[in-house]
C-alpha cells in the first residue's frame, strides 16, 4: 500500500490512471485510498466500478462518515438505491456492534433510499427508529417524512398527524404548510389554517418556504372559490421560484433535435421486432407533467396483475448511459455509434431494475418517457406504450398550479417557458406519430372524464390484460400514490377540472391560448 501522503498527492495531481493502476487489486485498503480509488473510477467514467469497490468494502468503514457520504453520493448516481438500502440494512441486523454503533445517518439514508424504491413500510420502519434515537436530526424533518408516507399510502389520518406534529416542532418550514393544503379541502376562508399561513407568509418574501406558503394558499383559495386571490398567490410563488431556477428553452429543442436526428438515421427503417429485450412486457405511460398519468395508472394498476411502479427513471438511467459510451457525449458520435444493436442491452438493464421489484407486469409513468417514445418501443419491443394528453390550457394551469420537487422542471414557474416547452412537445409528439404510429395508444384526459368505462375497456384490451372490474375502481386501489396527484387519485374520476382554466383566464391571462 501507498502512503497516504503519496496518494492524496496523485489526487491532487489529477492522476486518476496512475492511481488506478497502483491501488486496483489492493484488498484491504484503507478508508481515504478506498474513497481515492472510487473517486478515480468516477471520475474516469467507470461510475459501476465506483459503487461496486465502496459496496464491497462498506463494512470496514461504516462508521466513517466521509466514507458513508462518498457511498450514498455514487449510489446517487448509479440509482442503486434499493441494493444500498437493502445492504445497509442486512449490516445493521447481523452484527450487534453495529447495532451498538448505529448513527442517525445510517437511518435516516436507509429510510430515504427504501422510499425512493417505494418500500414505503420499510422507509417509515427507519423514520421510527431515527426518532427513538437522540438524534440531531430535526424532529420536524422525521415527522414530516413519517406523515409523507402515509399519506402516499392512502393512510389519511396518519398522514395529517405527522405533518401536524412537524408544523407543531416548526411552522416556519413553508413544504409542511404545502403539504397538508395539498392533502386537506378548505371550506372556509377564515380556516385556521389560512389565517396561521397568511401570518407566515407575510413575514418571509425571498425564501423557498415563502414559495411553498404561495402554492399552498394559492390552493386554499382555489377551494373556497376565491379564484382571483389563489392567482394573485400562483404569481407571488411562480415568480419567486422561477427566480431561483435557470430554464434554457435552447437547450431543450437542441436536445430534442439530437434525438430526432439520431432516431431517423440510426432507427427508423430497421424492422424492430429483430432488436430490442424481447422478454419484457411492461407498461409505459407517458405524456406532460400533470396530464392525468396518475390516474391512468391507477386505473391499470387496479388489475391483479398489474404492479404500480410509479416513476421510474430506468430507462433514461440505461439509454443515456450506453448513449455517453459509444457516443462520448456528442451529435456526431451518436449518429456514428449509437445504433439499434445497443437496444437489447437497454432492455435488459431496464428488465432488470422492474425484476428486482415485482414478477407482475409493471407500469412505468414517468411522464418525460415521451422523450423517448421511439426507442423505447425498440429496446422493449413487447411493451405497451400509451400517450395521454389533456387540453392545453387546462394542463398548462395545473403545472403552474403545483410545486416540482422533481429536477427538470424548471420550465414550470413562468407562463412563457410552460407554453414553449408545451409546444415542444407537441412537436416531438408529432414526430413519433409520424415515424412510430403504430407504437403507442392515444388518449385524452378528457375521454377518461366524460366516457370512463368505454375508455377504460380499450386500455386494458389494448395492454392485452383479460377484463377485470376492478379497473372501475380505480379509487379503492390501495397501492402508493408518490406524486402531486396524491389526493385527487384517490377519488372517483371527475370531469370537474375539464376546462377549469375558465375560473382562472381573468387572472392569468398570459398563461392560456
Amino acid at each position: 500500500m501507498i502512503a497516504n501522503n503519496s496518494t492524496i498527492n496523485l489526487y491532487k495531481q489529477k492522476n486518476y490512471s496512475e492511481l488506478i493502476y497502483i491501488l486496483e487489486g489492493n484488498s484491504s485498503l484503507n478508508s481515504i485510498d478506498c474513497q481515492i480509488l472510487a473517486d478515480c473510477y468516477y471520475k474516469t467514467g467507470s461510475a459501476d466500478k465506483s459503487y461496486a469497490l465502496l459496496k464491497d468494502n462498506l463494512s470496514r468503514h461504516l462508521f466513517d462518515k466521509s466514507y458513508f457520504d462518498n457511498f450514498i453520493k455514487v449510489t446517487t448516481y448509479t440509482k442503486e438505491f434499493y441494493n444500498a438500502a437493502s445492504q445497509l440494512a442486512a449490516l445493521l441486523r447481523q452484527n450487534y456492534n453495529f447495532r451498538q454503533n448505529i448513527k442517525d445517518f445510517h437511518l435516516l439514508e436507509i429510510a430515504k433510499m427504501y422510499y425512493i424504491n417505494n418500500k414505503h413500510h420499510l422507509s417509515n420502519k427507519y423514520y421510527g427508529k431515527l426518532l427513538q434515537l437522540n438524534t440531531a436530526i430535526s424532529k420536524a424533518f422525521i415527522y414530516f417524512h413519517l406523515g409523507k408516507n402515509y399519506y402516499e399510502l392512502n393512510d389519511k389520518n396518519n398522514g395529517e398527524k405527522y405533518v401536524r406534529l412537524a408544523i407543531k416542532q416548526n411552522q416556519l418550514i413553508g413544504e409542511f404548510h404545502r403539504y397538508l393544503s395539498m392533502n386537506k379541502k378548505f371550506r372556509e376562508s377564515n380556516d385556521q389554517d389560512i389565517v396561521n399561513m397568511k401570518s407566515i407568509f407575510s413575514k418571509d418574501d425571498r425564501s423557498i418556504h415563502h414559495v411553498n406558503l404561495g402554492f399552498a394558499l394559492a390552493k386554499a383559495y382555489e377551494d373556497v372559490n376565491d379564484y382571483q386571490e389563489s392567482a394573485r398567490y400562483l404569481q407571488a410563488a411562480n415568480s419567486l421560484m422561477h427566480s431561483f431556477v435557470k430554464y434554457d428553452h435552447k437547450q431543450t429543442l437542441l436536445e430534442i433535435n439530437n434525438l430526432k436526428q439520431i432516431y431517423l438515421k440510426n432507427f427508423l427503417h430497421a424492422n424492430f421486432h429483430n432488436f430490442g429485450y424481447q422478454k419484457s412486457n411492461n407498461i409505459f405511460i407517458v405524456g406532460m407533467p400533470r396530464s392525468g398519468t396518475t390516474l391512468l395508472e391507477q386505473i391499470i394498476s387496479s388489475h391483479p396483475k398489474v404492479y404500480n411502479g410509479g416513476e421510474l427513471s430506468y430507462f433514461s438511467k440505461y439509454f443515456n448511459k450506453k448513449f455517453n459510451q459509444v457516443s462520448h457525449n456528442s451529435l456526431e458520435g451518436g449518429l456514428l455509434h449509437f445504433h439499434q444493436s445497443l437496444l437489447k442491452e437497454i432492455g435488459e438493464g431496464y428488465a432488470a431494475e422492474i425484476s428486482k421489484k415485482t414478477k407482475k407486469t409493471c407500469t412505468d409513468k414517468m411522464p418525460f418517457n415521451f422523450i423517448y417514445l421511439g426507442f423505447i418501443k425498440q429496446a422493449l419491443p413487447n411493451s405497451k406504450i400509451i400517450h395521454i394528453s389533456r387540453n392545453r390550457n387546462d394542463n398548462c394551469l395545473s403545472i403552474y398550479k403545483n410545486f416540482f420537487a422533481t429536477q427538470g422542471i424548471q420550465f414550470a414557474y413562468d407562463e412563457l417557458s410552460i407554453n414553449q416547452y408545451y409546444d415542444a412537445y407537441l412537436d416531438l409528439m408529432s414526430f413519433w406519430k409520424t415515424h412510430c404510429k403504430d407504437f403507442f395508444l392515444d388518449i385524452t384526459y378528457e375521454e377518461l372524464a366524460t366516457d370512463s368505462e368505454n375508455t377504460i375497456k380499450r386500455i386494458i384490451k389494448f395492454c392485452e390484460l383479460e377484463w377485470h372490474d376492478n379497473c372501475l375502481q380505480h379509487h379503492q386501489n390501495k397501492s402508493f400514490v408518490k406524486t402531486l396527484s396524491v389526493a385527487q387519485a384517490r377519488e372517483k374520476i371527475y370531469n370537474s377540472s375539464v376546462n377549469h382554466y375558465k375560473q382562472f383566464k381573468d387572472y392569468l391571462p398570459n398563461l392560456f391560448r
